[in-house]
């Protein structure tokens, strides 16, 4: 995943002689409302055949057996509960596997610069983790990585995609850095040497591995070009 930041565009407003008034905000309606609105037809046919036994038991002259009548409304009783059972099962199943509301899940970020000190480049990682899940994450350090790979020249002619090799991997976490809690934000710094010149650039990636098995990644590109943004002294560090 390229680092990219989004940009802010301008857009320009035509005014017509037509129409000076500015639109309405459009009005949102909760979810509750919008099952009702949808639904209302069913409800409303539910509720008259209920009435309309009502009024039937209230004007009728007929004896009632109330031994049937308790059996009758025991068995309304079981399949209302029975109904209300398998909503509830789909209410949970949509919530929580297909909403995945307690499924591991972070987002990372990855974003890289070169610096040059007393002749000598560097590469300067920064990453961000942020836990958008519900629960807490447990780290598998032997697992979680920052990876480097670089970019070389080739003698092709023709267009093509640059190929790349893998230079070497570093330990993510710190022996102390255990686990995330939900809507934690954590930052990372690397300050990486790169020996002797640099080649077109390299690809930078994170490598995120849970106890529970998830596995997460983010990358990122950071080319020779980026060198003339040289700064004399580092930042942020």
């Amino acid at each position: 995943m390229s680092d990219s930041s989004p940009g802010r565009s301008r857009e320009s407003h035509v005014e017509t002689s037509a129409s000076n008034e500015k639109p309405k905000p459009r009005l949102e309606i909760p979810s509750g409302l919008q099952w009702l609105r949808e639904f209302s037809l069913p409800i409303i046919g539910v509720l008259m055949v209920l009435l309309t036994l009502c009024l039937i038991a209230h004007y009728s002259s007929v004896t009632v057996n109330w031994s049937v009548t308790k059996d009758f409304t025991g068995s309304i009783q079981s399949v209302v509960q029975t109904f209300a059972f398998v909503v509830a099962g789909i209410w949970a199943y949509y919530k929580f596997v297909k909403g995945r509301s307690f499924q591991d899940s972070l987002s990372p970020v990855i974003s890289g610069r070169f610096s040059s000190i007393d002749g000598a480049v560097y590469l300067v990682i920064s990453i961000q983790i942020k836990n958008a899940g519900s629960t807490k994450v447990d780290f598998n350090h032997k697992g979680s990585a920052i990876i480097i790979y670089e970019y070389t020249v080739t003698s092709e002619t023709e267009i093509h995609t640059v190929a790349d090799k893998r230079l070497t991997a570093f330990d993510l976490f710190q022996p102390n850095e255990k686990y995330m809690e939900p809507n934690e934000v954590i930052e990372l710094r690397r300050f990486i040497a790169i020996p002797g010149a640099v080649k077109l650039g390299y690809r930078i990636e994170v490598e995120i591995l849970s106890t529970s098995g998830f596995t997460w990644t983010a990358t990122a590109i950071v080319d020779k070009a980026s060198m003339g943004d040289n700064r004399p002294q580092l930042i942020g560090l």
